[in-house]
């Protein structure tokens, strides 16, 4: 999830692991720790867009990460304090529960987390909460913010803690639900209207989980609609779009695209403007809600070639680039998650 998420989840972690016994500086290093795993971002001062954006949550989200940092973590922060604030192997503790809470909670978003690397690429995704979710995130952090200014040995300090912990937490489940819930309706209309599918996926839209993302896929199409949770009926306007592939792709090139295939779980389609190739990820929906309006994807990649050989990638314009366009958008998201 997003990194403010990330550093409110390490710091409560940590709070609970070691905050009794050494205040503030348990919160303080959760919350660096939180943001450890995803400094795998900066690959792409070395690797090109291609490689890094195939293995941002790759290592440094994997178990493996969790038990070899967590006990380099804990032995410089003991180190720190030279042994004054707590023993070396609760500080190793507390990175381990913080790093490992990090990794489950990014396996809640669509991206997907490899957590078994090196022994499986398995990108671990629930597709049930939105890479950024203020009803997780906002009561979670006050929560936090009231634990920073209770004396540590006061039992109010915990019990704030906890109160944080579990709003999240039964949060995280009511996301679930609602998954589950919107799974069912889709079910239920392909099998009444009789559309031939391979598979479905949900997914929740960007800041809320009312309204999802529905993307079917069938044997020569893609069907793509929206279904809120306040929606008058439980049906979704869908809307087709071809399933359609770059032709006659050299091995080199195809093996460049099984890792993009890989990365979007097989839910993309390749579209040619002018000269330029596009990669076009269909997990995240189109840039309007109307079925009935022109859309394009909200992600996608432009493929640069050298020669006809597929090389990199490079993220194309966004649909939103100013004030104005974001709060027209923010202004139709809102309306068609209140079911308008």
């Amino acid at each position: 999830m997003d990194s403010l998420t990330q550093i409110v989840l390490g710091a409560s972690v940590a709070e609970a692991c070691l905050g009794k016994k050494v205040g503030n500086r348990a919160p303080f290093w959760g919350a660096i720790l939180g943001t450890l795993p995803d400094l795998d971002v900066l690959g792409r001062l070395f690797q090109t867009e291609y490689e890094a954006t195939l293995t941002h949550r790759g290592a440094s989200h994997s178990l493996l990460f969790c038990l070899v940092v967590a006990p380099l973590a804990g032995w410089l922060i003991y180190r720190l304090y030279k042994g004054n604030w707590g023993t070396r192997r609760q500080w190793t503790m507390l990175s381990f529960w913080v790093f490992a809470t990090h990794i489950l909670l990014d396996c809640f978003t669509a991206w997907g987390t490899q957590v078994f690397w090196p022994i499986s690429n398995y990108r671990v995704a629930f597709n049930n909460i939105s890479v950024a979710d203020p009803a997780y995130t906002l009561p979670f952090l006050l929560c936090v913010l009231v634990v920073l200014f209770i004396k540590r040995n006061n039992p109010k300090r915990q019990f704030w803690n906890y109160t944080g912990l579990t709003i999240s937490s039964l949060y995280m489940l009511l996301t679930l639900v609602n998954k589950a819930s919107v799974d069912r309706i889709v079910a239920h209309q392909l099998h009444e209207e009789g559309i031939s599918t391979v598979r479905f996926s949900t997914y929740p839209v960007i800041l809320n989980n009312i309204l999802w993302t529905v993307v079917v896929e069938g044997p020569t199409k893609y069907h793509i609609g929206y279904y809120s949770l306040l929606d008058d009926q439980a049906h979704i306007d869908f809307r087709p779009l071809d399933k359609a592939r770059k032709p006659d792709m050299s091995p080199k090139d195809q093996a460049f695209i099984d890792g993009m295939a890989w990365l979007t779980n097989g839910y993309y389609r390749m579209q040619k403007k002018d000269s330029t190739w596009y990669w076009e990820d269909l997990r995240y929906g189109l840039d309007n809600f109307d079925p009935h309006k022109p859309a394009g994807p909200i992600f996608s990649y432009q493929l640069v070639q050298e020669g006809n050989t597929f090389t990199d990638i490079h993220m194309a314009d966004r649909p939103i680039n100013n004030g104005d366009e974001f709060q027209k958008a923010f202004g139709e998201l809102w309306a068609r998650m209140l079911g308008k």
